[in-house]
């Protein structure tokens, strides 16, 4: 019996069955084992297990496989040309080309935004020149999944390794250094408020005679409201112009694009933006609070922080509270929106506080906004000193700060009732075991843990009282009995 050591390869292996040699009457036999890229680095070994053999009935030997020289493939992604008037037409092709490579099995892969796409067009048969091949792969693009600034990924998979070429729309060329940018509405501005607002921005105007032109319009050909742009000198002499448009909350969610126009006399050609709705998957944040160690700060202030994570698409809203009122913004700081290994993103928000505030057992939330919470838009945390442990801080050999947290999603009832709102997502927040690269946290407490403390109190008290009850009926009776006797 002929085995290998080669683990997930065991399938790329063969035995063939065995021969006799005459005249001795010996038997032999063949095993192949079949490794690919960078498998063939590793050390394989072959065990021969004989039983008939009176000695050594089992032979391991251990070797590398000899390596074979290959070229790689080179990959490179073309773009169909624009037509006469200097316009993408309706479709645009993407030409994948993989040349100069080993004759030998390749698999294409097409990518959209790191998502794999269908594509109906199969891979061509390989030409051969010389010693090396050639190949391509082709992906028709509707025009407005190409305008929308998508990036697209030809993946090529050969000898076990991965090889690729990415490319999208390049930004319009900004004439004389001008910019111009769009800013999409806030979750809060637009699910909260109820104002939201789009921001078109122009920067580097060099002053002129010449009036600066910015114009609103919609894909859907619908009106839009007349606004008066807003210009201010910068210290370099520079002219910079902002245009806030609003917009209606629904027809937002509904896919409503937006474009803003720029125009001036000393600009070659118009500049033009747009913004819609992030599309894709919807997946709703996860949020957890925690307080530094009293030990890491100073004996002023103390530092909170909001882990914000695992949701889609990036745009999100976060804000503090404390006893319920709105801090401003200048009070916390907040990372931009990052990429999770996953399909999701992250935020982190940091917010110092002064100790007065801490140890007067002040409530602080924080809160996030964001289109994928239903029905409420909002996701929250809270944390404070627990009320019930003496001196605003325990004194407690695991953490300096025993803190009380709790998840909130119930909007407009009073702090005392929302504890009996049933939460989906659980009253308490990240624990120490879900911090596992923090120092010493502080504890968070779970309100139904507390909840239950106090049931098994009451009921102590209860069995308490009745078994003196019961022995208070027994020497009455007792006594009763004897004077009776007597």
């Amino acid at each position: 019996m002929v085995t290998w050591d080669a683990g997930s390869l065991n399938r790329s292996t063969m035995t063939l069955p065995a021969t006799t040699f005459t005249p001795s009457g010996h038997y032999a036999t063949i095993s192949l084992l079949t490794v690919s890229g960078a498998s063939a680095k590793q050390m394989f070994t072959c065990r021969v297990v004989h039983t008939p053999s009176s000695a050594d009935k089992e032979v391991n030997k251990t070797f590398g496989v000899c390596s074979r020289d290959f070229t790689p493939p080179t990959v490179k992604i073309l773009q169909s040309s624009c037509d006469g008037g200097g316009h993408f037409p309706p479709t645009v092709q993407l030409l994948c080309l993989i040349s100069e490579y080993t004759p030998g099995a390749i698999n294409v892969t097409w990518l959209e935004n790191g998502q794999v796409m269908e594509v109906n067009s199969p891979t061509p048969p390989a030409t051969q020149e010389g010693e090396l091949a050639s190949t391509q792969s082709e992906l028709t693009l509707a025009q407005k999944h190409w305008l929308s600034d998508r990036t697209y990924t030809c993946q090529v998979t050969y000898q076990g390794e991965t090889f690729e070429d990415s490319t999208k729309k390049c930004a319009d060329s900004n004439p004389r250094g001008v910019s111009a940018y769009l800013s999409r509405p806030s979750p809060f501005d637009l699910f909260i408020s109820k104002s939201p607002t789009i921001t078109c921005l122009v920067v580097d105007l060099a002053p002129s005679k010449g009036t600066v032109n910015l114009t609103w319009s919609r894909a859907s050909g619908k009106p839009v409201p007349q606004v008066t742009p807003r210009e201010q000198k910068q210290h370099n002499g520079t002219l910079t112009v902002t245009s806030v448009l609003p917009v209606v909350t629904q027809d937002w969610i509904e896919g409503e694009t937006y474009q803003c126009r720029v125009t001036h006399p000393h600009l070659p050609r118009a500049l033009v933006r747009s913004t819609t709705k992030t599309s894709g998957p919807r997946a709703a944040p996860e949020v957890y609070v925690f307080a530094t160690p009293e030990k890491l700060e100073s004996r002023d202030k103390r530092t909170l922080g909001c882990l914000i994570q695992n949701f889609m698409p990036e745009d999100i809203s976060v804000q503090w509270l404390h006893n319920e009122v709105q801090l401003p913004d200048a009070r916390h700081s907040m990372t931009q929106p990052r990429k999770t290994k996953g399909s999701g993103f992250f935020v982190f928000s940091r917010l110092e506080v002064t100790k007065t505030e801490w140890e007067q057992k002040d409530e602080f939330i924080c809160r996030a906004v964001h289109e994928a919470v239903s029905p409420s838009w909002i996701v929250q945390k809270a944390v404070s000193v627990n009320p019930g442990l003496a001196g605003g801080s325990a004194q407690s050999q695991r953490a300096p700060d025993r803190v009380l947290c709790h998840s909130e999603q119930q909007q407009g009832l009073p702090r005392a009732a929302r504890g009996s709102v049933p939460d989906h997502r659980g009253h308490c927040g990240a624990g120490r075991a879900d911090w596992p690269g923090l120092p010493e946290l502080d504890v968070c407490v779970d309100e139904a843990e507390s909840e239950t403390l106090w049931t098994w109190t009451g009921l102590c008290i209860f069995a308490t009282l009745f078994l003196l009850s019961v022995s208070y009926s027994a020497a009455i009776t007792l006594l009763t009995v004897g004077t009776h006797l007597q």
